[in-house]
C-alpha cells in the first residue's frame, strides 16, 4: 500500500523548490511578511487587549481609583463611575484592534496560500479579494477558541470557585450550586473539559492546515470548506492518521535543521564580529580605548548593530524555506486525502520567475480567478 501522506514529502520539496527558487529577494521580502503576520497576529490581537487592560489598570490605579480594567467593563457594564466610562471606551478600543489584527493576520494566511497555488506573489489584490473568507474564518477560530476556554472556565469554577465567596452574581450562584459536588464530580468536569481542549485543539490544526488551502483552492467558505475537509478525513482516516505521524517528523526535522543553520550562521556573524571590534581595538591602542572612549564605544555599537542586521539578514530566509516547505508538505498532504482538492501542480513546467512568467496552469487558475 502506498501513502500517498508519505509520498507527500518528496512533492513538498519539489514543489518548495519550483514556489521560491530561482531566488528573488522582494518575493522573498513579502513572503517573509505573510509568515511572520501568519504566526503573530492572532497573538499579536489578544496581546493587544491584554496589554489595554494593564494599562488602563495602573492608569486608573494612580489615579487614585479602584476596580476599573478592560476585565472589569466586560463584567460590569451599567454605572455612570468615570472608571466605568472609561474602561469601557478603552475595552470597545482594545477589542476592536484586536479584531482588526487578528482578521488581518487570517486574511494574510489565505493570502500566502493564494500565492502557493498561483506563484504570483501580491499583497493587495489577494488581500481584497479573501477578506470576506477572512472574516468567516475569524468567526470559526474564536468559536473554537472559546470552546476550550469556555471548557477549561467552567471546570475551574466547578473546582476552585465553589468554595471562594465572588460577588458577581452568575458566577456567586453557581459557586453555591456547586459546594456540594463530590470529588467525583470535579475530576469528571476536568476530564470533559479535558476532551473539549484536545477536541477544540485537533480542529484548530484541521483548520489552519487543510480548511484553509481548501477555501483557497475551492474559493468557498469556510463552512463548505469543513465539510469538504471533515468528510475527506473520515473517508481517509488512516491517511489521516498517517498524516500526524509524518507531519510530527516533518516539522521536527525542519525545526532542527532550521536551528543548525542559524546556529553556524550565528557563530559565523560573531566570529566576524569580534575580528572586526579586535581591529578597531588595535587601531584605537588597546581594548581600554575601544570600551573607555566615545569613539570607541559609537564604532562598537556600529558593528553589534551591524551584526544584528547581518544575522537577520541571513536567517529569515531559513525561516522563509523551513516554513514553507512544512506548509506546503501539508498541502500535498491534503492532495494526498482528497484529491479533488489541488493546490500544488508539482508536474507543471516553470518558467523564469524574473522574466514574470509563472506555471502554465498557475496562469490559468489566477486568470480564471480574475
Amino acid at each position: 500500500m502506498t501513502w500517498r501522506t508519505a509520498a507527500a514529502v518528496d512533492d513538498a520539496v519539489e514543489a518548495t523548490r519550483r514556489f521560491l527558487f530561482p531566488f528573488h529577494p522582494v518575493r522573498w521580502g513579502i513572503l517573509a511578511f505573510l509568515l511572520f503576520a501568519m504566526a503573530t497576529g492572532v497573538s499579536a490581537g489578544v496581546w493587544t487587549f491584554v496589554a489595554a487592560d494593564v494599562f488602563l489598570t495602573e492608569l486608573v490605579g494612580s489615579a487614585g481609583i479602584g476596580g476599573a480594567s478592560v476585565t472589569a467593563a466586560a463584567l460590569r457594564l451599567a454605572g455612570g463611575a468615570a472608571a466605568d466610562r472609561l474602561s469601557l471606551a478603552v475595552a470597545v478600543v482594545a477589542g476592536g484592534t484586536a479584531v482588526a489584527l487578528s482578521v488581518a493576520s487570517l486574511t494574510l494566511r489565505l493570502v500566502f496560500y493564494d500565492a502557493l497555488e498561483t506563484s504570483d506573489v501580491r499583497l493587495f489584490g489577494p488581500f481584497f479579494g479573501r477578506f470576506r473568507q477572512a472574516i468567516g474564518l475569524f468567526v470559526a477560530v474564536v468559536t473554537l477558541r472559546g470552546v476550550a476556554i469556555g471548557a477549561t472556565a467552567l471546570a475551574a469554577v466547578v473546582g476552585v470557585v465553589s468554595a471562594t465567596p465572588i460577588r458577581w452574581a452568575p458566577i456567586g450562584s453557581l459557586a453555591g450550586a456547586t459546594e456540594a459536588l463530590p470529588v467525583e464530580s470535579v475530576v469528571v468536569a476536568w476530564a470533559l473539559a479535558g476532551l473539549a481542549v484536545l477536541g477544540a485543539s485537533l480542529a484548530l490544526r484541521l483548520t489552519y492546515e487543510f480548511v484553509v488551502p481548501t477555501m483557497v483552492a475551492e474559493d468557498i467558505g469556510v463552512l463548505a470548506g469543513w465539510e469538504r475537509v471533515v468528510h475527506a478525513v473520515f473517508t481517509e482516516w488512516r491517511e489521516s492518521v498517517a498524516y500526524l505521524v509524518v507531519h510530527s517528523f516533518v516539522g521536527l526535522g525542519s525545526t532542527l535543521v532550521g536551528a543548525v543553520v542559524v546556529a553556524i550562521l550565528g557563530m559565523s556573524v560573531a566570529a566576524a564580529g569580534g575580528v572586526a571590534l579586535l581591529l578597531v581595538a588595535a587601531l584605537l591602542g588597546g581594548l581600554e580605548a575601544l570600551v573607555g572612549t566615545t569613539v570607541g564605544l559609537v564604532v562598537g555599537g556600529l558593528v553589534t548593530l551591524a551584526a544584528v542586521v547581518a544575522l537577520l539578514l541571513l536567517t529569515v530566509p531559513v525561516a522563509v524555506l523551513t516554513r514553507t516547505y512544512v506548509i506546503t508538505y501539508e498541502v500535498a498532504a491534503l492532495g494526498g486525502i482528497d484529491p479533488s482538492v489541488q493546490l500544488l501542480d508539482v508536474g507543471s513546467e516553470t518558467a523564469a520567475i524574473d522574466g514574470g512568467e509563472y506555471e502554465t496552469d498557475a496562469e490559468e487558475k489566477a486568470a480564471r480567478r480574475e
